[in-house]
């Protein structure tokens, strides 16, 4: 067997899981265009990188290589100008950014779940009959049957009210119950103990007899494929990780186990049971008789009737469906509308002309204002930040209809984006009444993560919220105030022209990385601050990703007691202290936090390191060592590896400080974007973004 057979052959036997399919999108795509942008290059003059003359000009292969990954992964840094390039090279790199965008990603793994359901109903409906005559043939030579067809995958069924359930949530608020007995549900007297049973086989629990008290520990078993446990099935890279930062470990010791309650520990409260009835009456089928569900909407199945399983299907078929509407129209809309607005001012408005008129050394060519208002409007939704005028926004220091166009566009995109899907949802269940669509919007709003990556639920999005709204005051804050007495900001002398200058600065900061103002010129604390905030920038998501997964054991917050470093105890489950939830509150926050630097802080350093070596003769020499500077690696870096894009340029053109860079380090600073871009992925397996077939592993 040759070499290239082998390759073929270990390719062949890859399990190709999302985390894998995504990595290898990211780094082909970009790959391909980048040889048709360069063909693009056709009947240019000229060279562009270093080049401040005017006209289309020719781009080097890096070059194009370059523009293609940081279009691809939303980054936005561009090492030449991009009006130096023909319209069709400009074509591929916003098509790229596209379809880089995460909310576009996250919408693809919903049409392709909606079509594995679709295409796959009718045989899995067939499989089940099967199914059913093997049980009932068993049945009759008194065979017991507790197994269930695991592999069943329903399709759209439709599904009526609730009778008798009590959901994990409703349990979690409810003052009636115990701590101890929180977490999980079963509905019926009888059927207790035969459930036990099925879940002890099915998922690997141990059920303990307390005298008349049952008590189940769940020892959620650890996914034995390399493919669903580390870095996406890259474990080599999780071990690196940890290695580096087993030196930040914190005390930390969490378990959150699921117990099973019955109907007779509600101590019957009356007002309880009508408010779980409402709840639950929104999405689930007549008649439930048994659905279990525990923590981040993992659905225990297993003891279900195979039409109750089909109820359940069509459930989430129907969530799927809408979501491949819903999202596509946000998704064009909240790109559409700003450019329609832009085009149709720039097209009316003479005033701004002159920034898209060619002129020596600071606008390489004219660009039409309709073709750089899609240009905008495209790259504020996806955070790319790419801009057909070389001088980015600060030649519209005074456009207000840019500036808070832009605005919303990158708040309604990168940075809001899972606030506001949630928020229309919860708006449509006020507007429609007794309706499928209200199941449907309602089963979203109960269960967000079964279906959508980045859909939370109501206290994780809160969160979001917050947390949006502290870093957007922090960094008006810190352009606002940190800069007073500096010409970047005495030069404005409008306090209005100063908010909107400072609001657009301090959300690009986080994702577009448009620059209004020079940022070479803001304060030292200013721009260190723009580099934690830059890196932190993708915690607030990557941590509800993973809090929220429903599979991952280490993600449900289910810690082995070995690997308790800590000599304190958490406070026990039935423990109300306002100051004990904070603390396991406290504990599982860091405990994500610990895990997402161990994924992605040693990339950045090794990155900073090998640029370093490579640009040593310009960060020494005399003549560009002024500006060629350490910190504004790092800056680069850390903006490349958290897809911002906010560069402090280059005294010498318009393009960012990459543009500078020699080819080895330009290889560097795209493997750093690509392994950026996968930052806020699930870090294994996620409901969210696998086939319905890959459930049972």
């Amino acid at each position: 067997m040759t070499l290239a057979q082998k390759a073929l052959h270990a390719l062949r036997s890859l399990h190709w899981n999302f985390f894998r399919i995504h990595l290898a999108c990211f780094v082909f795509v970009p790959l391909v265009f980048s040889g048709i942008v360069y063909a693009g290059n056709a009947g240019a003059t000229g060279l562009a990188e270093g080049s401040t003359s005017t006209g289309i000009q020719r781009s080097e292969y890096v070059d194009c290589l370059f523009l293609c990954y940081s279009a691809m992964t939303t980054t936005g840094l561009v090492p030449i100008n991009l009006s130096a390039l023909h319209p069709f090279q400009q074509a591929c790199l916003i098509f790229l950014a596209i379809i880089g965008d995460t909310s576009f990603v996250a919408l693809l793994m919903v049409l392709v779940r909606k079509r594995f359901f679709r295409v796959h109903c009718q045989t899995m409906l067939a499989n089940d009959k099967l199914h059913r005559a093997e049980t009932l043939a068993a049945s009759k030579m008194g065979v017991e049957q507790h197994a269930v067809d695991r592999d069943k995958i329903t399709g759209p069924i439709n599904a009526q009210l609730l009778d008798h359930y009590i959901p994990d949530r409703v349990l979690a608020e409810s003052p009636t119950i115990s701590q101890n007995t929180q977490r999980e549900a079963i509905i019926g007297q009888n059927s207790f103990h035969r459930r036990q049973t099925i879940r002890a086989r099915t998922l690997g629990l141990n059920t303990v007899g307390l005298g008349d008290r049952h008590e189940t520990r769940y020892t959620i078993p650890a996914p034995v494929k390399p493919a669903h446990t580390g870095l996406g099935g890259f474990p080599l890279l999780s071990k690196l990780g940890h290695l580096l930062v087993d030196t930040l470990r914190l005390p930390v010791r969490l378990e959150h186990p699921h117990t099973l309650l019955t109907r007779e520990t509600t101590h019957e409260s009356k007002d309880w049971s009508s408010s779980v009835k409402e709840h639950v009456v929104s999405w689930l089928p007549d008649g439930f008789g048994g659905l279990v569900i525990g923590r981040n909407s993992r659905f225990f199945t297993e003891e279900l009737e195979d039409e109750r399983l089909e109820q359940i299907g069509g459930v989430e078929y129907r969530a799927l469906r809408f979501l491949s509407y819903f999202v596509g129209a946000y998704i064009f809309l909240c790109q559409i509308l700003p450019f329609a607005v832009l085009s149709i001012y720039f097209s009316r408005i003479n005033y701004w002309s002159s920034a898209f008129q060619a002129s020596d050394a600071v606008q390489t060519t004219t660009v039409n204002p309709v073709w750089s208002s899609f240009y905008f409007s495209v790259a504020a939704y996806t955070g790319a930040g790419l801009s057909l005028v070389d001088q980015s926004i600060a030649p519209f220091a005074n456009c207000y209809l840019l500036i808070w166009v832009l605005n919303f566009a990158m708040l309604l995109g990168n940075h809001s984006f899972p606030m506001t899907l949630r928020m229309l949802i919860w708006l449509g269940t006020k507007l429609t009444r007794d309706s499928t669509l209200h199941q449907t919007l309602h089963f979203l709003l109960d269960h967000p993560r079964r279906c959508f990556l980045y859909l939370f639920p109501s206290h994780q999005t809160w969160y979001l919220l917050l947390a949006l709204i502290a870093f957007i005051a922090i960094e008006l804050f810190s352009f606002l105030v940190l800069n007073i007495g500096l010409p970047v900001l005495d030069s404005i002398t409008s306090g209005w022209q100063r908010f909107s200058e400072g609001v657009l600065q301090s959300l690009s900061v986080r994702a577009s990385g448009f620059g209004i103002v020079a940022v070479p010129g803001l304060a030292p604390s200013t721009l260190f601050l723009y580099v934690i905030l830059m890196y932190i920038a993708i915690y607030p998501i990557a941590l509800s990703v993973r809090s929220t997964n429903v599979y991952e054991e280490q993600a449900l917050g289910v810690y082995n007691a070995e690997h308790d470093t800590s000599e304190t105890t958490e406070p026990a489950p039935d423990d109300k202290r306002p100051e004990a939830k904070t603390e396991i509150f406290s504990k599982y926050v860091m405990w994500h936090v610990r895990r997402q630097l161990a994924f992605d802080i040693w990339p950045l350093a090794l990155a900073v390191f090998l640029i370093a070596c490579f640009e040593r003769s310009k960060i020494v020499d005399a003549d560009t060592g002024s500006w060629f500077t350490l910190f504004r690696i790092i800056f680069e870096c850390t903006s490349a590896y958290s897809m911002i894009g906010l560069s402090m340029g280059t005294p010498n053109n318009n393009y960012s400080f990459c543009g500078e860079f020699s080819v080895p380090s330009k290889i560097v600073l795209m493997l750093i974007m690509i392994r950026g871009r996968h930052r806020g992925l699930p870090v294994a397996i996620d409901r969210a973004v696998m086939l319905p077939k890959a459930f049972v592993r």
